[in-house]
């Protein structure tokens, strides 16, 4: 029998213009909700109404499945809000489904089929995040990733999340050490917004953007048809399987919108002749989506700019089964562009580049604001100058989350590029590959930050900060360097003639990376351009590193050439372990260093 409330919330609802905003919870009882989970856990106690919140509290009890509280009613598009109140000391994950049905399965009897919206107050740089419930996806659909594997690196620029003790958890610049006042009983509360509209989802957290997404050709594919969810469907708040969890819902409250009038921005291509012609038409907001498959080389971007907020972006639709480029010159050139992502495509067996990025030749307009995230380079070359990534005259440029593994001059070159980031990126070396260097930046290129990246045999030289670079192609023409200001941090560098050639390099930090097994020096001190007005190489702190070496194969730790300034090297609490030799652990240094550490395994895992 439905109850008094339950009728009311019912009529409520359903008499509701769009615009009218509708509570969903009474405050009292969960009339207007229904619990969906397997039989075992049918009749626990784990959601109720308490103190005016919806309450799920499993701690002390992690043998069960997952468990829903769904609304009894269905929506298509709305707008939602509620407030999440969440414990410090409850490691739990929980989630707000929308669109979503629960429906039978084959091997789990029944699932909540939908897209969720991500509550993980252990780690809640995830709040807000996307994550596809669909039996036939369970993955991160916003960011786009092939699993539920998924890292803070991939947090939004921007978050805030707030338990109840009031400790208050913060990513990017929304003020680290901002509190709530104690005032005001919903402080120590998180408001959550989600927008659906059409194929469009937006949710924010505490007043910050972290998901803008359309969901075209992800969330309308055949799967999400055939359980008729993704458009339209239940609201549902989750219990994780096998969590201990405690979280509260307060003030939940939604309206319909009116269904959207506007085109989707995402095309959706499946061959050759789509993919050209959808990059003929590229403005700002514009999505390129490619579907699993094989796509012919030598693709060309000239002169596409998104914008800040509207950024172009061009991707696999399956980051399971990235497209792929194979042979050819080159797989793809962006010329001229900015504000503009690729990620998610594959590149093999090019002849010269993967992937080159430029700024058309126009030296004085660089191309900026471009991010190259989860890409698949290899073979490319095998000999020559020929790059994995070939990037030149770019300012504001990220490269995140790549792989490369043979190629025959740099894995990733940087000529004249500038405030620029390389991080999460694997770097390996294959036989038969030329491999001059692995990842390098000349050409007047500075504010270069390279981290968190692994480099495993990448060439001679497996990191150059500098290089040595024609006349004609620095970026400025007058640049008084090869490189300026680079950071290389939080690396893993294995094998390589050496871990790291500093080459023209006017200050650099070299700061907590791990070297293993390099295989002649340690590292070169250099100077390729003698040139009056370059800078000769120098300024560099090499700190807080550890170094396993072998000194059968490291006779001399450090290569200095003619031209440099090695008084200017500053070395500081670095590790030095020769693995075969202990008691000759001690490196020579062009100066003496502050605080080393010598002949002290460090007992690294697999070396």
């Amino acid at each position: 029998m439905i109850g008094k409330h339950a009728i009311l919330v019912l009529l409520a609802m359903s008499c509701a213009a769009a615009g009218d905003w509708t509570p969903l919870f009474n405050g009292r009882n969960l009339d207007g909700w229904r619990v969906a989970c397997l039989e075992k856990d049918a009749g626990r106690p784990w959601w109720r109404a308490t103190d005016g919140a919806i309450e799920c509290d499993t701690r002390g009890d992690r043998a069960h499945d997952y468990v829903w509280l769904v609304t009894e009613r269905e929506f298509g598009d709305f707008e939602f809000e509620c407030l999440v109140q969440s414990f410090a000391t409850s490691p739990g994950n929980s989630g707000i489904q929308i669109r979503s049905r629960y429906l039978p399965h084959p091997t789990k009897g029944r699932w909540l089929h939908g897209p969720q919206i991500d509550l993980h107050p252990p780690g809640p740089w995830r709040c807000g995040m996307l994550y596809d419930e669909t039996w036939e996806t369970r993955r991160w659909i916003c960011p786009p990733m092939p699993s539920s594997r998924i890292g803070p690196d991939h947090a939004p620029p921007a978050w805030r999340w707030v338990h109840a003790d009031g400790a208050v958890k913060t990513g990017g610049p929304v003020g680290a050490h901002a509190r709530p006042s104690t005032r005001n009983p919903r402080s120590n509360w998180n408001r959550v917004r989600i927008m659906a509209r059409g194929p469009r989802l937006e949710v924010d957290v505490n007043g910050l953007p972290v998901t803008r997404f359309d969901g075209t050709g992800i969330l309308d594919d055949r799967p999400h048809r055939r359980h008729r969810v993704g458009r339209r469907g239940h609201l549902a708040l989750q219990l994780h399987a096998g969590d201990n969890l405690k979280i509260r819902f307060r003030d939940l409250r939604i309206r319909i919108l009116e269904p959207a009038n506007t085109e989707s921005a995402v095309t959706i291509v499946r061959d050759d002749a789509g993919l050209r012609k959808s990059l003929r038409r590229l403005r700002p907001g514009a999505t390129v989506r490619l579907a699993p498959g094989s796509y012919r080389p030598g693709v060309s971007v000239r002169g596409a700019h998104g914008a800040r907020q509207q950024p172009i972006v061009i991707e696999g639709l399956d980051p399971r089964h990235p497209p792929l480029f194979e042979g050819g010159g080159q797989a793809w050139h962006l010329s001229d562009v900015s504000h503009l992502v690729l990620r998610w495509i594959r590149c093999r067996g090019q002849r010269h580049n993967g992937i080159n990025l430029d700024d058309g030749g126009s030296y004085d307009t660089p191309g900026h604001h471009v991010t190259l995230a989860h890409l698949d380079i290899a073979d490319v070359g095998p000999d020559g100058n020929f790059d994995g990534i070939k990037c030149s005259g770019v300012d504001h440029l990220a490269i995140r989350h790549c792989h490369l593994a043979g190629w025959g001059g740099q894995a990733i070159d940087f000529v004249g590029c500038h405030h620029a980031e390389i991080s999460h990126c694997e770097i390996k070396g294959k036989p038969g590959f030329r491999q001059h260097t692995g990842p390098q930046f000349k050409g007047g290129s500075s504010d270069v930050f390279i981290h968190h990246c692994r480099l495993e045999n990448a060439g001679l030289r497996p990191i150059q900060a500098g290089g040595s670079t024609g006349l004609d192609y620095f970026r400025p023409q007058d640049a008084p360097f090869e490189a300026a200001r680079i950071r290389i941090e939080n690396n893993l560098i294995i094998g390589g003639q050496c871990a790291v050639a500093f080459t023209g390099v006017e200050g650099c930090d070299f700061r907590h990376n791990t070297i293993v097994r390099p295989g002649k020096w340690i590292f070169r001190i250099l100077q390729e351009r003698t040139e009056p007005r370059f800078a000769r190489c120098g300024n560099v702190r090499f700190e807080n590193n550890v170094v396993v070496f072998e000194r059968a194969r490291v006779r001399r730790a450090v290569n200095i050439g003619p031209n440099t300034r090695p008084a200017t090297f500053r070395f500081t609490a670095n590790q030095w372990f020769a693995a075969d030799a202990p008691e000759q652990s001690r490196p020579t240094l062009p100066t003496a260093e502050k605080d080393g550490v010598y002949g002290v395994d460090p007992k690294l895992e697999g070396r």
